[in-house]
């Protein structure tokens, strides 16, 4: 309490001027920041009893009642009121350095539906920099001549969690968000700009919950997606909370989460719910006014309406249906006001395969698992469906991006391009779904046709699901995994993060293991005869639907992937390595090692005429937690959650 060498005075006018009256302040305060590097790591009640002794020391009244009221979200100027009313050393160099500061965040322009279309060359507007999920960058700065000069500009620490994270860059400003903690950093120093803090009750602090893949920028907002499922709108130039909605209710699907950020479609916030076995009777999607944060529409991702899609679940009552988890975010085509949505698998696979002699006219499809929905952005009205995968009952789902191209042609062929755990690329028509054709990979032993009109797949009956292990290629982490695909429409080749291994799979046919959706049991293997290389990277020509090259590593791309017009494709691996590869070739032309694996989504971006690209290494993943044991010689590192960005 009295202070000294490593730490200031608990007790005294100094502290209580600053704290007496502001228990709720400095709980919030201690909770996030103590004890040094374990910020919540002490139960709430701890944290409570800590603050309501020390304001009891200093005469406070009612401290304890205070300390123990809950503490509302961290907004705008966190880091200010973290500092004392008044320090001597907040001398003219210090006000000079805020001052510019608050000067460049009051410069951050609008973000129009127009500049989400078409986003600056320098900006990272949306996940995957475009609402065309195409993760390509047309900077050029950085290419084949000059990319052997890149060098660390800056690091930044962040709040360690679960990884997976995208940046947003906006007139020279990066957003990111780590562990519930958002901050705008100067894009080309790394100087902290502001941070929002948000508390997080003890059951949503689960690692699926930490997982916040994306962001979403427009007008003057920052959307984000919370582990206690809601959306927060901050505002860009402080952080301060402008409004927050709630998703998903505490009495609704109790596990649900939120594991990827909103789409930004021309004023509606577009939020996927994702973890399907807690979405008894299926997960959904919503439609949220950015302006206000009421909600507009709900589309459920179970077909439970009338017509044919009902009947696809073997005579299943709907409420014993779940699944159709939407893991990433959407895609949008403004021209048509059309949001494309992948959906996941169910887990209750017993529904789809015992015998149901009571089932008669229905089908074991298990509608709208595995597909792609269309939605109209406005009132989330079903424009059109198409399921790539039918009565899937081995975890191998498509619930990944989904990619709107143009190839070449007389007319120009308007496609929706996406890639399932399985490793077969389908290509729809995004005007009105029909289906156009399909690539197998080459990865999969478990489809034997597609029928060529439909895409319906056909699977090998001998690999179905039963009590005796049956082998499977890929394994449950698939053929590709959340890791996004990166496609240039410059050369029309789609670039894919791969990997191959293989699994014994089980089905646990008890109505024990499907009460408690426990279903499922697989163990990761070698692919016969494999070789030890199980990571992959391959670029495929969409024009002659044949690869251009394939390159097999030890090992296992764990980021998604980066194309630019500067001929260079980045890729971060299990190896703590980061590259850049020739895109054409896939020759590497530039790596350097990381503090840890890069499980996220780099970007690029330009400040100033000089272009820079970022990465965020570390906190790890559910992804990189299952492929650790294929190459165990990579021992994993330490979470800390690091951004490295590297410019010439």
């Amino acid at each position: 309490m009295e202070g000294g060498q490593f730490g200031p005075a608990l007790r005294g006018a100094r502290f209580s001027s600053r704290w007496s009256k502001n228990a709720a302040e400095l709980l919030k305060y201690v909770s996030s920041r103590m004890p040094p590097n374990g910020g919540g790591s002490l139960s709430d009640s701890d944290y409570a009893g800590l603050v309501a002794m020390i304001l009891k020391t200093n005469g406070a009244a009612g401290a304890g009642e205070s300390a123990q009221s809950p503490s509302p979200p961290a907004s705008a100027g966190e880091e200010a009121a973290d500092r004392p009313a008044s320090s001597p050393f907040e001398d003219a160099t210090y006000t000079r350095e805020v001052t510019a500061r608050q000067k460049r965040l009051a410069q951050i322009s609008t973000v129009t539906a127009q500049l989400l279309r078409a986003p600056p060359a320098d900006d990272w507007l949306s996940w995957r920099r475009t609402q065309d999920a195409s993760g390509f960058s047309p900077l050029r700065q950085i290419n084949k001549s000059t990319v052997s000069g890149l060098r660390l500009k800056w690091a930044w620490s962040l709040k360690p969690g679960r990884n997976e994270i995208a940046p947003i860059v906006h007139d020279g400003v990066m957003f990111v968000n780590s562990a519930s903690d958002v901050e705008a950093l100067d894009a080309a120093s790394g100087a902290l700009l502001w941070r929002y803090r948000r508390d997080i009750a003890p059951e949503y602090r689960g690692p699926l919950n930490m997982v916040q893949r994306s962001l979403a920028i427009f007008g003057r907002n920052l959307y984000v997606a919370t582990a206690d499922r809601h959306l927060v709108a901050l505002d860009v130039g402080s952080g301060s909370v402008v409004w927050d909605a709630e998703v998903v209710a505490p009495s609704e699907s109790a596990g649900a989460i939120l594991s990827a950020g909103p789409l930004a479609a021309d004023g509606v916030l577009v939020q996927g719910v994702s973890l399907g076995p807690a979405c008894p009777g299926g997960c959904y999607i919503v439609g949220i006014d950015a302006y206000t944060g009421k909600m507009i529409w709900r589309f459920d991702t179970i077909a439970k309406a009338g017509g044919p899609e009902t009947d696809s679940w073997n005579g299943a009552p709907p409420a014993a249906r779940s699944g159709a988890a939407v893991w990433t975010t959407p895609s949008y085509d403004p021209q048509l006001g059309a949001v494309y949505v992948g959906t996941g698998n169910t887990y209750d696979i017993s529904l789809l395969l015992r015998s149901n002699p009571e089932a008669a006219g229905s089908n074991a499809d298990a509608l709208f698992t595995n597909s792609t929905l269309a939605l109209d952005s406005k009132t989330g009205r079903l424009l059109w469906y198409h399921q790539h995968f039918a009565r899937e009952v081995w975890d191998l789902d498509e619930a990944f991006e989904r990619t709107l191209l143009t190839l070449p042609g007389l007319p120009p062929r308007r496609l929706m391009v996406s890639v399932g755990k399985v490793g077969i690329l389908d290509a729809l028509d995004r005007d009105n779904g029909r289906y156009v054709f399909s690539i197998d990979l080459g990865w999969n032993d478990l489809v034997t046709s597609i029928d060529p009109r439909s895409g319906r797949r056909t699977v090998n009956p001998a690999k179905l699901p039963s009590s005796n292990p049956v082998e499977v290629c890929p394994s449950v982490q698939g053929a590709r995994n959340w890791m996004a695909t990166a496609y240039d429409p410059l050369t029309h080749i789609l670039y894919l993060p791969m990997q191959d291994v293989c699994m014994e799979f089980n089905w646990n046919d008890t109505a024990a293991a499907a009460t408690a959706k426990m279903e499922m049991a697989w163990t990761m293997k070698p692919r016969p005869g494999s070789d030890g290389r199980y990571g992959v990277l391959e670029a495929v020509d969409l024009t002659t639907r044949k690869p251009l090259w394939i390159r097999r590593t030890r090992e296992v791309p764990l980021s998604s992937l980066l194309a630019t017009a500067g001929g260079l494709l980045f890729a971060g691996s299990s190896d703590r390595t980061f590259r850049a590869y020739d895109a054409r070739t896939g020759n590497v032309l530039w790596e350097t090692r990381l503090n840890s694996s890069a499980n996220a989504t780099p970007v690029t971006f330009s400040v100033a005429g000089k272009q820079y690209v970022a990465i965020v290494a570390g906190g790890g993943g559910s992804h990189e937690a299952e492929s650790e044991g294929l190459t165990p010689e990579f021992a994993p590192s330490a979470a800390a959650t690091t951004v490295w960005v590297f410019g010439l």
